[in-house]
C-alpha cells in the first residue's frame, strides 16, 4: 500500500532531527508534534518527555532524506516476488519479470523548504521574491533555519519584510549591513571590584537583586565594565533606585524603578537589567506537601533552579538590531557581548536608526497596523 508523502514541514523537522535537534531553531512544541508523526511512520525514534525529550533518525529516515522516498518495504510486490528457479543443463533461465525489467528509476532527492527558498532567492534577478502575506511567519522561520544551518552565503543575510496596508510581503537575500560586519573593540571586565563606581555601590546594597551569592560578584563586575566604558564615551550612567515595598511587603514596580542602571545618550535613556538564568525542573513533593495535597491543596509542577549563567537585557521597548537581551552561551560568555550591547544602544538613537532600519523588525507593533520605532522615555 502506498504511503503518504511527507509535506514541507515534516521534511524540515526530519532534517532538523538529522542535525541533532539544535536549540534556538523553534520556539514552540510544533517540532515535537511533527516528530511523533514521523515516529509513527518509522522515520525517527522519539523517547522521553519534557527536558529529557529525544529524537533520533532511523535507517528509514536517513534513506528518505537521501532518496526522497520511503525505503522499500516487505509489502512491495517487487521485493516479495518468488525467487527464480535455479537454471539446470536442461532448462533455460527464466526471463526476468516484466515488473523488474520495467522498474522505474528512483526519484531524485526531494528539496526541503529551506533549500527551495534559498534556491529561489539565488535565481531571482534582484534576489528578492514576493510571498503571501499570511506566510510571513513561516518564511521568518525558514530564514532562521537557513542561518542556523549555514545555508546563507558568507557576508549576506535573508530578511523578511511585510506591509500591513497593502498586505504584501517580500523575502530578500542581501548584503549584510555595515554595522553587522563592524569589528568592535572588547570591553575589559575587571577581575575584582577595587574602587567601584557609585553605580556598583548602589547596586550592591539592593536586596532585590535576584542573583545568587556565587554569581553576584561577577554580575557586578560586568555592570561595572559597562558603566566605565559608557562614561568613557561621555554617556550618563546612574543607578536606578530600588522599588519600594508596600505595608504588606510586596514590591511596587513602576516605569520609574524598572531596571538596575540607566544609560542616557543625548535625549534618549535606556534602562538595563542584569539577571540570572534559571532552568525548569520537575518538582519533587515533600512529605508535608503530600499531606497538604490530601486536604485539597494543589502541588507545584515545576521548580525554577538558578544556573551559573547571567544575562543582560534592555527594558525599553522599540526597534532592535542585535536584540534586546544577551546571555552566557556555550560558545560565548556574556563578557564578550558587552561591546554589542553598547552598540545596540548607539544604533537605536534618532538620526542613526532611521538610516539602518532595512530588514530590522520592531519587537512591538504600534496601533494602526504600522510598525515603527516606539517612543522612548525622555530624560528630564
Amino acid at each position: 500500500m502506498a504511503r503518504i508523502p511527507l509535506n514541507d514541514l515534516q521534511l524540515e523537522i526530519l532534517t532538523w532531527i538529522r542535525d541533532g535537534t539544535p536549540d534556538g531553531v523553534y520556539e514552540d512544541y510544533r517540532p515535537r508534534i511533527v516528530a511523533r508523526a514521523l515516529h509513527n511512520r518509522g522515520l525517527v525514534d522519539v523517547s522521553g518527555h519534557g527536558k529529557n525529550w529525544r529524537a533520533t533518525l532511523t535507517t528509514g529516515g536517513a534513506y528518505h532524506l537521501e532518496h526522497g522516498d520511503y525505503p522499500p518495504s516487505d509489502d512491495d510486490p517487487a521485493a516479495t516476488s518468488a525467487p527464480r528457479p535455479r537454471p539446470t543443463a536442461r532448462t533455460k533461465p527464466a526471463p526476468a519479470s516484466k515488473a523488474v525489467a520495467e522498474r522505474k528509476p528512483r526519484k531524485p532527492p526531494r528539496v526541503g523548504p529551506t533549500d527551495a527558498m534559498m534556491n529561489t532567492l539565488t535565481a531571482a534577478e534582484d534576489h528578492r521574491i514576493e510571498v503571501e502575506y499570511g506566510q510571513v511567519q513561516r518564511y521568518r522561520q525558514l530564514a532562521l533555519t537557513a542561518g542556523r544551518f549555514k545555508k546563507i552565503p558568507d557576508g549576506m543575510q535573508v530578511t523578511v519584510s511585510s506591509d500591513y496596508p497593502t498586505r504584501t510581503a517580500h523575502v530578500t537575500l542581501e548584503l549584510l549591513p555595515e554595522w553587522r560586519t563592524r569589528t568592535l573593540d572588547p570591553i575589559p571586565v575587571p577581575g575584582a571590584l577595587r574602587g567601584p563606581s557609585d553605580v556598583i555601590k548602589a547596586l550592591g546594597t539592593r536586596d532585590d537583586l535576584d542573583i545568587r551569592a556565587a554569581e553576584k560578584n561577577r554580575a557586578l563586575r560586568l555592570v561595572e565594565a559597562l558603566v566605565v566604558e559608557a562614561r568613557h564615551r561621555e554617556y550618563t550612567v546612574v543607578a536606578i533606585p530600588a522599588p519600594r515595598k508596600d505595608r504588606w511587603g510586596y514590591v511596587q514596580r513602576t516605569e520609574e524603578n524598572t531596571g538596575h542602571i540607566k544609560i542616557t545618550l543625548g535625549p534618549d535613556e535606556y534602562r538595563l537589567s542584569i539577571y540570572q538564568l534559571t532552568e525548569k525542573v520537575e518538582h519533587v513533593a515533600t512529605k508535608s506537601e503530600l499531606a497538604r495535597a490530601v486536604r485539597g491543596y494543589a502541588l507545584p509542577k515545576w521548580d525554577y533552579i538558578p544556573t551559573g549563567r547571567l544575562g543582560i537585557r534592555i527594558d525599553n521597548r522599540g526597534v532592535t538590531f542585535w536584540g534586546d537581551s544577551w546571555t552566557d552561551r556555550d560558545d560565548q560568555p556574556l563578557d564578550d557581548a558587552l561591546p554589542q550591547i553598547l552598540q545596540e544602544l548607539e544604533l537605536t538613537r534618532p538620526g542613526v536608526s532611521g538610516e539602518l532600519l532595512t530588514g530590522v523588525r520592531p519587537l512591538f507593533p504600534t496601533t494602526g497596523g504600522e510598525r515603527s520605532r516606539s517612543a522612548r522615555p525622555r530624560s528630564g
